[in-house]
């Protein structure tokens, strides 16, 4: 190639070799970053392939951007931010965006983590990006499960803010990523151990009468551990059911969950067990 010197060593998916001029730009633009295929060629003396001259082949790629938030007050504006702007640097195609919103990680089934291992089983996208780790998941044994599925159906996970790959020619990222995954995992149950801590104590100074006298609630309220009681009408709840009013109606009317209602109506159904009587 005239005015400038190839770069050897590169091979691209459909087996002709991608040259490039040294300091110039490429003869046709490309679609997106794929993993780099190496040819069988030996490359010649004092040539560099990762000198500046020489630049990674181009094919299609599907991305599918997950995130997640474990609290309904979070965003996810600042993950979604971050994993566009990947996916345009890198030239990929954005499949979907699934976003968990009010979800734990260390729950296995989540309606978007869910959704996006379907699609995934499907071949809709050919990669999986995450911002952090966690965010995917906090379980060790779950999300072990989860990348081993991916990889039977051939498709790459990637922590973009952790520089994490499952792709088959990175093994040190692989072994990196099942160590933060235990990281995250021990940074839960470390997180869950000082919250049951916490509460443990409140509920003690509340027992204790302690609570808006020394001590103060973080919401201010003053209030006892756990979800307040609600006081409803037993007997009104059966009238409305026997009249054959759904029991999503009658929560709705009472202001009262679905499973009070459901809790309610299913133990006067069940049979009061009689206790045997001893024979003297």
């Amino acid at each position: 190639m005239a005015g400038g010197s190839e770069c050897p060593g590169f091979r691209r998916a459909d087996g002709q070799v991608r040259t490039s001029r040294r300091g110039g730009g490429f003869g046709t633009p490309q679609l997106a970053v794929a993993p780099l295929v190496r040819s069988g060629k030996k490359r010649s003396q004092g040539k560099n392939r990762h000198s500046l001259g020489c630049a990674a082949d181009y094919i299609y790629m599907r991305a599918s951007i997950y995130a997640r938030v474990s609290t309904i007050d979070q965003h996810c504006e600042l993950q979604l931010k971050e994993l566009r702007e990947y996916c345009a640097r890198r030239g990929w195609t954005i499949a979907g965006e699934y976003v968990d919103t009010g979800w734990s990680g260390a729950k296995a089934s989540r309606p978007e983590l869910d959704r996006i291992m379907h699609d995934a089983g499907e071949h809709r996208f050919d990669a999986i990006l995450v911002w952090k780790l966690d965010r995917f998941g906090r379980s060790v044994l779950n999300l072990s499960e989860q990348l081993a599925r991916l990889s039977s159906w051939g498709i790459r996970f990637l922590a973009t803010s952790q520089a994490l790959d499952t792709d088959a020619s990175n093994p040190t990222s692989r072994l990196l990523l099942h160590i933060l995954a235990s990281v995250a995992e021990f940074e839960r149950e470390m997180i869950r151990e000082r919250v049951s801590a916490g509460l443990r104590n409140y509920r003690e100074a509340y027992k204790q009468n302690r609570i808006g006298r020394d001590r103060h609630s973080h919401s201010g309220l003053n209030l006892a551990v756990g979800r307040p009681k609600k006081v409803f009408d037993h007997e009104r709840v059966l009238s409305m059911r026997r009249d054959g009013m759904p029991m999503r109606a009658i929560a709705a009317k009472l202001k009262v969950s679905l499973g009070t209602v459901h809790n309610l109506v299913s133990s006067l159904k069940r049979p009061k067990k009689r206790r045997s009587k001893t024979l003297p």
